[in-house]
Formats: C-alpha cells, structure tokens, sequence
C-alpha cells in the first residue's frame, strides 16, 4: 500500500489537503502525480477517507516559490480556489521559506499574494490580487446572445425567479441576487444550485452564489461545481462583491460573510483584493488501498 502525506489545512471553513509534490521534497514524477489524482475522490471522503473539499498539489513554480494544481472532492480539476491559494501561499512560507510577498501560479494564472504573521511569526493571514472580474458572457462562458449574462431571471424551485450576473474572476460564477440576509439563509441552497451548477448553459458549469447585502456587510452561500455545498468560497466573494459593486450595493471596502467565516474585498484601482485567514488543522499520512487490478 502508498503513504500520502498531507497536511490539512483551511479557510473560512473550505478545507483541502495539501501535498508537497516539490517543495520540501524531490520533485514529483508524472505518473505519481497521476496516482494522486485517481486517489482525490477517496482521500476528500468525509466518512471512509480523510476529508475534504479537495485536494490540492504543491510543487515549485517558475516565476514563484510555489505553484497549486487543485482538484475538487469529485476529482474533476478546478482552476482557482482563493481559499486554497491562501494556504498555498503559507504553505509555501512554512515549507519553502518564501518571502512576505510573492506570486502563488495557478491554471488561471499567476496570483500575487503577500502573507501576514501573528505575534509568534506563524502566517495566519494573507491577501490575494484577485484581478479585475470579466463580466463577459464568453468568459464564463454561458449561452445566450447578449454580450454580459446581467439581470437575467433564473426561476427557482419555490416558485418565483432571481436574477442571475455571470462573471469569471479566473473561474466561472453565478450570483443570484436576494433581497436580503434572511432569504440568503433559508434558501434550499442545495435545490437551487446543483442544477444550475450543470445547467446546459454552461457547458463548463459554473460556481453558484446566493447574496444579498446585510447592513455595510454581503452575505452569501456558496454551491461549488465539483464539490457541492461548501463552508466558503473564496472566488465566489470577490464574485459577490464585483456585482455588489457594480449594482451599487457595496462600499469601495466591504466584509464578505459565509457559512465557515468572513473575508475583507476592496477595490483598487488595478483590481480587487481579499485578505483572510489561512489556518493548518493538523498532518498526516494517508494509507492508500490497494488500486483495482494492481
């Protein structure tokens, strides 16, 4: 039987397995990597696995200390996990010594980041250069004939509709727009977003985000493609919060809120950045089964 290693780590209660396939040890072979990747599905296991909502690769980057290769619960590959990149980015200064700012490389491209530490030199923030968000409807990409996918109406299984604002922040999101806090939490959040998750529209899926603004704060819930219903998604709030900006429903700063815990947006002129927490649970090594046939 194959050891995994891993250590367990999360943000705002979105958790991911880490494993250094570079960092602090050789380099990872191709095919180890594609052993690894078999294996996501039962490793992200809550109940006969390890946990998670995913599983998360480090190995060194070519214009940085790190680069991540995420893929979810499922097994099916993710672009972009902000919550994941946090913790990327502290692994890389607990594994690698990487300095205070740096880039974290990722399948939708590189991501500047800068760590912060508590009073014991542990990281325990960091703040991510999420970029611009793409409001066009081909950089989800979705269907339909209009340039931007904004304000459409999506019916709900209650009965009545939201409407819906596409965007892709390095990854594809839709945010259904309620009229407030409470309607966020007592949603079937499950009902409404896994279809639209597969929704023929979106022929690569798509992320989908209850919001609504809660006094100087947003709030939402996220249903992730690949993973389901999850405590945070760190792209989805700067999804929420570029259409909240854009609907005029939240300051230049605002405090995005989710299940698992709270993240800080704002917008500069360059793009949008998030700071939050990045937290390691605990280490471990995996016992992997045996695989059919070998």
């Amino acid at each position: 039987m194959e050891q995994v290693a891993f250590i367990k780590m999360e943000g705002c209660g979105n958790d991911y397995l880490f494993v250094d396939g570079g960092l602090a040890v050789p380099p990872w072979e191709a095919e180890a990597v594609e052993r690894l990747h078999r294996r996501v599905p039962a490793l992200s296991d809550r109940h006969t696995g390890v946990g998670g909502d995913g599983v998360i690769l480090l190995t060194r980057g070519e214009r940085g200390p790190v680069r991540m290769r995420m893929w979810n619960a499922d097994g099916s590959e993710g672009l972009l996990c902000l919550n994941g990149l946090r913790c990327a980015a502290k692994a890389a200064a607990d594994l690698a010594g990487a300095p205070e700012r740096f880039v974290v490389e990722t399948a939708a491209g590189p991501r500047p980041v800068r760590i912060f530490r508590d009073g014991r030199g542990r990281v325990h923030e960091v703040e991510v250069e999420a970029g611009p968000p793409d409001f066009r409807r081909r950089a989800i990409p979705a269907a339909g004939g209009e340039a931007e996918l904004w304000g459409e109406r999506f019916p709900m299984p209650a009965g009545g509709d939201l409407p819906g604002y596409g965007l892709s922040v390095g990854n594809p999101h839709l945010v259904l727009w309620m009229e407030s806090e409470a309607a966020v939490r007592r949603a079937p959040l499950a009902a409404i977003g896994r279809p639209l998750a597969t929704d023929p529209r979106f022929p690569e899926g798509v992320n989908v985000h209850l919001a609504a603004r809660a006094g100087d704060a947003l709030v939402t819930r996220p249903w992730e493609r690949g993973a389901g219903a999850t405590r945070a998604c760190g792209s989805g709030a700067v999804a929420v919060f570029a259409v909240a900006r854009r609907l005029g429903a939240a300051p230049e700063r605002a405090t995005v809120r989710m299940p698992g815990g709270e993240v800080e947006l704002r917008e500069d002129p360059d793009g949008l950045r998030l700071r939050g927490p990045a937290r390691e649970v605990f280490r471990g090594v995996w016992i992997a089964p045996a695989e059919p046939g070998a």
